[in-house]
């Protein structure tokens, strides 16, 4: 038998063997480790669509996972704050580069904000660079606090009108802080959290469109294959 088998939820549990819903990411990579290891098949679900649903492992698996989850907790849980740390540390050196003047408790709910840790929001992507995870939290801060856009938001007015009402104010709040303001042209949603890896663009992102290639009409073909180049044209009389 497969190490590894992809199953779907109708198909009936092995014998000792318990579901392991999706979700916690340590407790599913251990479930796997330990299976493994007793060299038990470890089975993963999938629903009709195969997006991963969760696992199948023997249930005195993951009794042994969840001690030792327990007996691990405290130890995992400081290492994945001084871990986070870190992260705001980098980020705010990254941001007095790009926001030198921004004020420091705004700087502070900012990154608190877009690094939170299973937020979905950008400062979690692993696909962009770190001063570009700022720059996009920046944004994101100034319109949500600095401009009228949750109002105008509550008020019915749609996601993309807001966001063009608002652009000036926030291109003046960012160049007081000592930025280079917006880029209007190319204008993300900053706010929406990643999928995949990658922001989300919001309605008024530009398309860079290449432009249409021209092609001959099939008639100038034809006389171009009968006549020759340069002989289709008649001779004036």
């Amino acid at each position: 038998m497969e190490p590894e088998i992809i199953v779907q939820p109708h198909v009936p549990l092995l014998k000792g063997y318990v579901f392991v819903p999706k979700g916690d990411l340590y407790r599913s990579r251990k479930c796997r480790e330990h299976t493994l290891a007793a060299h038990k098949p470890f089975f993963i679900v999938q629903d009709e669509k195969k997006r991963r649903i969760g696992i199948r492992v023997p249930h005195h698996v993951l009794k042994q996972v969840a001690l030792i989850e327990r007996e691990t907790a405290s130890s995992r849980r400081a290492a994945v704050q001084k871990k986070d740390a870190s992260l705001i540390m980098q980020a705010n050196v990254e941001l007095n580069k790009l926001y030198p003047d921004m004020p420091p408790d705004a700087a502070e709910k900012c990154l608190k904000v877009a690094f939170k840790k299973h937020s979905g929001r950008v400062g979690r992507t692993g696909s962009l660079e770190l001063s570009q995870k700022v720059d996009m939290a920046v944004k994101a801060y100034v319109r949500h606090s600095e401009t009228p856009y949750d109002v105008l938001l509550r008020t019915g007015v749609n996601r993309e009108e807001a966001r063009r009402q608002v652009t000036r104010k926030m291109d003046e709040v960012l160049k007081s802080w000592g930025g280079e303001g917006l880029w209007i042209s190319k204008a993300v949603d900053f706010d929406k959290p990643v999928v995949s890896g990658k922001p989300s663009s919001s309605p008024t992102k530009s398309i860079d469109r290449k432009p249409l290639r021209r092609t001959q009409p099939k008639s100038a073909k034809r006389r171009h294959h009968l006549f020759g180049k340069g002989k289709s044209k008649m001779k004036k009389r």
